[in-house]
């Protein structure tokens, strides 16, 4: 009665000096579904895989001109061959022969005389291994080829909705401008305003986000007084707390200097922190914006809201991109806005700062920015000039109107 032929199970190229070795070698794999190719010298061996490659090496140590290490060597500098592994067989039996051949770049040693079932075994596992990394790697191509796709299909995207959203933006403020509306129709057409400005924000944050997968993000630093900057942002989400029936409160304290920062990255950062707070703040409830010196050289600005806050575990979650918060999260309501909050952690690591969340008591949570005065140097104050001087003026509270 015909033996039915095995599955095929893989290519195992062999190198031993002794032909009985061979033909023992040759006999049990193909018995278990191994295509074996058995050579006499690992130079034949090496020429062959180079033709073409198995799935695994099987190679004894002690052959003359080329024994084992050295064909192993060779293959690891072969960058067809170098991940293919090697199994050594031999008689030597010493931890230091051992510890050479994994050193050469093995992944097993098995010792003469052999069991079979051990070899098949330690065979199988390592052609198992190697299929699992090339899966692996080919998984980790095709991943690379779609986010390449999505990278390009959001820069397509936001590059058609800028004519559109600039459209949109210069019209309404033709509008505020030129039509004299008044009252209620003054503020709704500023809430446009406001929209527009919104959308534009968030198409450059998705353009920064997408972009910082290839390149940092490098802000371009200017002198700026941050009081001015601060009453700018109200100025820009006024229409959004009044619609959203939250009152906005900015404290800056008067021995607050200049500082170097780009003030547009920094503007946008202020303006996501409060759009998300905006939207997790109870109705009627207070949102601060703070900012006062943390030491020496760097400043501080606090956004808190009286909202759900966030669970401790969660707080750096929130800022990844297009983060999933967990059930704890969820039961408090609150999660990350797309990349809003990705954007800000981009914008204040390339100011060489810091951000994070804590409490606000009695209850909400505070999201805090920690930046250097002046982020490209030892952390010099800046000479701040007469102009500057006077629009930083004394501590003051500015409350937006609901």
């Amino acid at each position: 009665m015909d033996r039915p032929i095995p599955e095929y199970r893989g290519d195992v190229l062999v190198a031993d000096d002794t032909p009985a070795n061979l033909g023992v070698l040759a006999t049990v794999l193909k018995r278990r579904g191994y295509r074996v190719r058995a050579f006499p010298s690992g130079a034949l061996a090496l020429e062959a895989a180079e033709v073409e490659a198995p799935d695994l090496f099987l190679l004894d140590v002690m052959m003359p001109q080329m024994d084992g290490f050295e064909m192993c060597r060779r293959l690891k500098e072969n960058q067809k061959l170098r991940n293919i592994p090697v199994i050594f067989l031999s008689a030597l039996s010493e931890t230091l022969d051992k510890v050479k051949a994994f050193s050469a770049g093995g992944v097993d040693y098995v010792t003469k005389p052999f069991q079979v079932e051990e070899l098949e075994a330690r065979v199988a596992t390592h052609i198992a291994l190697r299929r699992l990394q090339l899966d692996l790697e080919e998984s980790y191509a095709r991943l690379q080829r779609l986010e390449q796709m999505r990278r390009t299909l959001t820069q397509m995207i936001v590059h058609d909705l800028k004519s559109p959203i600039t459209a949109g933006y210069h019209s309404a403020i033709f509008v505020r401008e030129d039509a004299g509306l008044q009252g209620e129709l003054a503020v709704a057409i500023q809430d446009v305003v406001g929209s527009f400005q919104v959308l534009n924000r968030m198409s450059l944050d998705m353009l920064d986000v997408t972009a910082s997968e290839e390149t940092s993000l490098t802000p371009r630093l200017e002198l700026m007084a941050l009081r001015q900057l601060m009453e700018e942002v109200v100025t820009d989400v006024r229409g959004m707390a009044r619609s959203m029936e939250r009152e906005l409160v900015v404290d800056v304290a008067g021995d607050l200097p200049t500082v170097k920062a780009d003030r547009e990255l920094l503007r946008r950062v202020l303006e996501n922190l409060l759009d998300n707070t905006f939207k997790y703040a109870p109705k009627g409830s207070e949102v601060r914006m703070e900012a006062a010196l943390a030491g020496g050289d760097a400043y501080a600005i606090r956004v808190r809201d009286q909202g759900p806050g966030i669970p401790i575990g969660e707080r750096e979650r929130v800022f990844d991109r297009y983060a999933r918060l967990g059930r704890d999260a969820a039961e408090h309501a609150r999660s990350s806005r797309g990349l809003g909050l990705a954007f800000c952690k981009l914008a204040v690591d390339a100011h060489r700062g810091r951000i994070w969340v804590e409490d606000n008591q009695p209850r909400g949570c505070t999201f805090v920015l920690e930046l250097p005065i002046d982020p490209a140097g030892p952390g010099t104050v800046a000479v701040t000039p007469p102009e500057l001087r006077r629009a930083l003026g004394p501590e003051a509270r500015v409350s937006s109107a609901r």
